[in-house]
């Protein structure tokens, strides 16, 4: 996008907060209109009343009423967070406004966002354009605004329920290290372009590949996990072990050994 593009996105940003800033006003000089004649002609100022106390349909039938303020001052308390008259700017819908009675009228005095809870200056007399940029940048609200506009995932689980699920980074790097640990892969194996391939096209689109650097951290974390809670149970519930080993050469040449202990768990079930 150009400067130019810029500058006229700009303009005409302005001028639709320009806009909405005079009818704002308008309606404002309007309440105060209203509000000044009711408080010269009172509440009933719509209603006939005789002054002579004669009969219907004698006269010119003039109009008169009490002068007295109290049909205005009376229909709210101060502080309230509620108007007469609704707003015609479309900002109100992320804010509350607070209003209190001055000088016999009901004038706003702030407003509070609906997402972060923050008060800010919104006095009668006062526009909307600083409201709108608080939008802009409230954290609140974008971070509303991205969930709202993310697709919620269900995973099942065996027994036929369901609950929500979201990816996880961790999790899948942790699950590749068990992967890699039961199958005797090489560390490389999370970042190749075919594995990478397989995991997008065919499961998940947002997985991210695994370095053999952060995968060989991974797997000595998961093995000093691994660890403590197998000593956590041999210690606390498990009263005998049986060894056995085994010892074989690989096709480099290389020499392993393997020791595998054999418990019952607190559940009697044969673990290994």
């Amino acid at each position: 996008m150009s400067m130019e593009d810029d500058a006229m996105g700009d303009d005409y940003y302005a001028a639709a907060e320009a806009e909405a800033d005079e009818a704002e006003r308008e309606l404002e000089a309007q309440n105060k209109a209203e509000d000044a004649r009711c408080f010269i002609l009172g509440s009933s100022a719509d209603a006939a009343i005789e002054v002579d106390g004669a009969g219907a349909g004698t006269g010119t039938g003039t109009r008169t009423g009490s002068t007295s303020p109290t049909g205005t001052a009376a229909a709210s308390a101060s502080g309230t967070r509620t108007r007469r008259r609704g707003p015609s700017s479309k900002v109100w819908l992320d804010f509350e406004e607070v209003t209190e009675i001055q000088g016999g009228k009901e004038v706003r005095v702030s407003a509070i966002c609906h997402h972060c809870k923050n008060t800010l200056s919104a006095k009668s007399s006062s526009g909307t354009g600083h409201l709108r940029r608080h939008l802009d940048l409230c954290p609140a609200k974008k971070e509303k605004d991205r969930h709202g506009r993310t697709q919620s995932m269900l995973k099942f689980n065996a027994d036929g329920s369901f609950v929500h699920w979201e990816y996880s980074p961790s999790v899948a790097r942790t699950e590749l290290c068990r992967l890699i640990a039961r199958l005797d892969l090489p560390l490389c194996f999370g970042e190749s372009d075919a594995f990478q391939d397989y995991i997008t096209n065919a499961h998940n689109p947002r997985f991210v590949k695994s370095f053999r650097q952060t995968t060989a951290r991974d797997l000595i974390g998961l093995y000093n996990n691994r660890v403590e809670q197998l000593t956590n149970v041999l210690k606390n519930f498990v009263s005998s072990v049986a060894l056995t080993s085994d010892i074989w050469s690989g096709k480099a040449k290389e020499d392993y050994i393997s020791v595998v202990a054999h418990f019952v768990n607190p559940d009697w079930c044969l673990e290994k």
